[in-house]
């Protein structure tokens, strides 16, 4: 407890002049192996029109995997006892395959998503945070530049009918929550002072490729994750100016609440307004109200993984129908782990979330650089959209890749500091 007091009362440290930072501080050989992380990352998140490219880029992250788990098998066995609840999703999904209403399509899909676990441990062992970051900024920003590109050269293709721009990504959200990603990467790094002129413009064009895209649910979970920015500025000020600056928050969502009930103005409605959605959050709740239904009517073992959406017996081709899409999804993490797995699907997701949560908290405060806020910040990003998408439980997923590399670097990052500094005292 005295050395947790002890690690937030320091300021985070500034750039040290004459440090050389990614990419200038690797060999060639390095910078190879960084290219070929940057091609995936980029891959993956950019290949939504292109299915075949997303596909070869995940055969390939599967094949060096398991060529990996021979050379750095230690590394694995730590990683995956440090995060033993992420594992169990995908060996519940596989195990659904017994009580499924599609058995081979869970099983098939329920090993993917084990690949998928593996490949995001193995992200977190290839390198540490200092590299990683840049590297997941890169292929974001990459994306980012490839998205206003393709709605310049074909902006019949790059933007929907209503004006909302999607770029190369399938639709408005998903280009929404890639830019999120994009803005919180390079947020950290601007704060840590890395080629500020660099991490800085890329968060304004991230910022601006996010309004355009019109994706309501980016732009708040985006601004509810960047307000831990400044309180974990304010904490590590110490424990008064915390307690000050809680007291002044306070005492201003009163005043405003306070205001709001004078003049008789609904703030669900404004917010509602504002982001251009209607009291069904664009058809939402009636999706909801279907999962709940389901999840209800097999709340002990589900319907199987991804099985509810894959037979006619369910309400899937209802869904289907008057969605307009073949995409099977009820845009609530929550609720689709629900159906599929039933009570202890729900059970370990909140349990994996909360760890994750946990562990990126641990790994912020006892290094207490601006880099190291990467990992809580992606958790808390990826989990509160999980409230509007689905986001995990996801095969073969970006957002599942990264909320695993994100835990999994954490956790490494904390026993790499905690060697560090047992060497350093070791030689006092």
């Amino acid at each position: 407890m005295h050395r947790g007091v002890q690690a937030i009362a320091h300021d985070w440290p500034g750039r040290r002049a004459g440090v050389q930072h990614w990419p200038f501080n690797r060999s060639l050989k390095e910078l190879g192996f960084d290219a070929a992380c940057i091609a995936f990352i980029l891959a993956i998140a950019s290949s939504a029109r292109l299915p075949a490219i997303d596909r070869a880029a995940w055969l390939l992250a599967d094949l060096t995997m398991v060529v990996m788990l021979t050379t750095w098998h230690s590394q694995f066995i730590d990683a995956a006892r440090k995060n033993l609840i992420l594992l169990s999703w995908p060996a519940l999904a596989t195990m659904s395959s017994l009580w499924s209403l599609t058995p081979g399509i869970s099983q098939y899909h329920g090993v993917q998503l084990f690949a998928t676990v593996l490949v995001g441990f193995l992200l977190s062992i290839f390198a540490r945070l200092d590299r990683l970051v840049p590297l997941v900024f890169a292929a974001f920003f990459g994306s980012a530049i490839l998205s206003a590109a393709f709605v310049l050269a074909v902006p019949s293709s790059g933007i929907a009918e209503a004006g909302e721009w999607q770029g190369v990504y399938a639709h408005k959200n998903l280009m929404g929550s890639m830019m999120g990603l994009l803005a919180i990467a390079a947020a950290c790094l601007f704060l840590e002072g890395w080629y500020r002129w660099l991490s800085g413009g890329a968060m304004l064009f991230a910022a601006m490729l996010l309004l355009l895209s019109r994706s309501g649910t980016a732009v708040v979970v985006l601004a509810v994750t960047l307000a831990a920015v400044p309180v974990s500025m304010i904490v590590r000020k110490g424990m008064i100016a915390a307690g000050m600056a809680a007291g002044l928050a306070l005492m201003a969502s009163a005043a405003a609440f306070i205001i709001l009930e004078a003049y008789g103005f609904d703030l669900m409605q404004l917010v509602l307004r504002a982001l251009g959605k209607d009291d069904t959050l664009t058809g939402r709740t009636l999706l909801w109200n279907i999962a709940i239904d389901a999840y209800e009517s097999r709340p002990w073992s589900g319907f199987g993984y991804k099985a509810w959406w894959a037979v006619e017996e369910t309400g899937a081709p209802f869904v289907k129908y008057i969605t307009g899409s073949e995409a099977g999804s009820f845009h609530n993490t929550f609720l689709e782990v629900a159906v599929a797995f039933g009570h202890a699907g729900l059970l370990l997701l909140v349990l994996g979330l909360v760890a994750s949560f946990i562990v990126a908290l641990r790994a912020h405060f006892l290094d207490g650089r601006p880099i190291s806020l990467w990992p809580l910040l992606t958790v808390v990003y990826i989990a509160l959209t999980c409230t509007a998408e689905t986001m995990l439980f996801a095969n073969h997923s970006m957002f599942q890749l990264l909320l695993v590399v994100a835990t999994a670097s954490a956790a490494r990052h904390i026993s790499l500091q905690r060697a560090e500094r047992g060497g350093i005292a070791g030689t006092r």
